[in-house]
């Protein structure tokens, strides 16, 4: 399992809970595959702008949106570590840096109404 982390190949990781010796092991593969969504994630937003709702439940290693929702409220917490806002619409997953959502929300108010 080592190797296949150090290679880069998470989904074999993952696989290895279907295959563990001992069910105490499985305590570790969570926190393994926590780690690895992580990782996962830290790498999505500096890479992307946005993505589709079910690349990202893929790419996360999620069951469903309803993760990906508990997930994305997770990383709001982790925002003064990332700077970067998570935001789900329109069917994407949106990646987006504090200061141009900020400026952009300055922006939006200093608009005229019509």
């Amino acid at each position: 399992m080592a190797e296949n982390f150090a290679d880069g190949n998470y989904l074999r990781v993952l696989n290895a809970k279907q295959e563990t010796p001992s069910k105490l092991f499985t305590f570790f593969l969570d926190k393994i595959k926590d780690s690895l969504r992580i990782e996962m994630a830290n790498s999505a937003e500096k890479s992307f702008k946005s993505i589709k709702i079910n690349d990202a439940i893929k790419l996360l290693f999620l069951k469903d949106e309803t993760e990906l929702i508990t997930f994305v409220e997770q990383r709001k917490a982790m925002l003064k570590e990332t700077n970067i806002i998570w935001m789900i619409s329109n069917g994407r997953l949106y990646f987006e840096s504090v200061n141009l959502f900020r400026h952009k929300k300055k922006k939006r108010l200093f608009l005229p109404t019509e």
